[in-house]
């Protein structure tokens, strides 16, 4: 498979989540898929929300024995952002010349991917990787008690929501020297927050609400629209509405969700019905020491 040449959330929101979707369909093939040969060779734009995604779905595609394997792009910038997000830790084919080129990076400068693949949640590895994160940009290792709730409760929602078996969740951090921001990433590859309502409780109960489109009803999640039926069976919805207020509450910037063929960014408003569906829910926000000090 080629991997798209703007392989970037920021560049090509809509390639990006093609390109996934199609990764993720070999998991569902009847027939048997013993490997997949994913090449970078062409990518000139990349970014950690699209390295996210893309390491949740060959978690999936390894549950189901699927090995993925692949090169590294020829691009210096991108092979080097690849490799110092920490993504290639988590595979096992790896060539000796990246060995030794991951082996260069000092443990202090290493961005953090931690992968889960139980049905609990990880709260102890969580908090050392925001605290060690948060080194980067305040010059000593810190917690920052706003992301902890928030965290669990996609972690909540991915364990108890999104799956009926074989639950995992990805959360990354990645710090961009360029900008002193910390980018954070909670991945998981369940139902997606739009088919796990519409499994739960049928379109017509929507309707009823005056909520008529899969972005109109992913965000009344979000806004608190459903009645005391909702909240009962789907987590009280308490926890989608905080992870919306740490954006409007100033806590982090740029807080953006995907799930289904929805994309909203809650910071600038913006949300597009996408082409393609990701059968799962995936949340990036950013974090600098202005934020952290305001």
């Amino acid at each position: 498979m080629f991997i798209p040449e703007k392989f970037s959330l920021a560049a090509d929101l809509q390639e990006v989540i093609k390109f996934i979707a199609k990764l993720k369909a070999y998991s569902k093939i009847p027939e048997q898929v013993f490997k997949v040969n994913l090449d970078l060779d062409k990518v000139e734009h990349i970014d950690i929300g699209a390295i996210s995604l893309l390491l949740s779905s060959i978690k999936e595609l390894a549950l189901k024995n699927i090995k993925v394997q692949g090169n590294l792009p020829k691009h210096p910038a991108c092979e080097q952002y690849i490799i110092d997000s920490g993504f290639l830790e988590h595979l096992n084919i790896l060539s000796s010349t990246v060995k030794r080129k991951i082996n260069t990076i000092e443990n202090e400068s290493r961005n953090s991917m931690l992968m889960n693949g139980r049905d609990k949640t990880d709260h102890r590895r969580i908090g050392q990787c925001i605290k060690t994160s948060m080194k980067k940009i305040c010059g000593y290792e810190r917690h920052y008690q706003p992301l902890y709730g928030v965290i669990g409760e996609m972690n909540i929602n991915s364990l108890e929501h999104a799956y009926r078996r074989n639950k995992h969740w990805l959360f990354a951090v990645n710090f961009e020297k360029k900008t002193e921001k910390l980018i954070f990433t909670f991945t998981d590859n369940g139902y997606g927050i739009y088919t796990r309502l519409k499994r739960n409780f049928g379109l017509k109960a929507f309707e009823l609400l005056g909520l008529t489109t899969e972005l109109k009803i992913v965000e009344g999640m979000f806004d608190e629209k459903y009645n005391s039926r909702f909240k009962k069976q789907y987590n009280r919805n308490k926890g989608l509405p905080a992870i919306k207020a740490l954006q409007e509450k100033k806590k982090v910037t740029n807080l953006i969700i995907i799930t289904n063929k929805v994309y909203i960014n809650f910071a600038t408003g913006k949300k597009i019905q996408l082409e393609n569906d990701f059968s799962g829910t995936f949340y990036y926000w950013e974090l600098d020491k202005n934020v952290i000090n305001g």
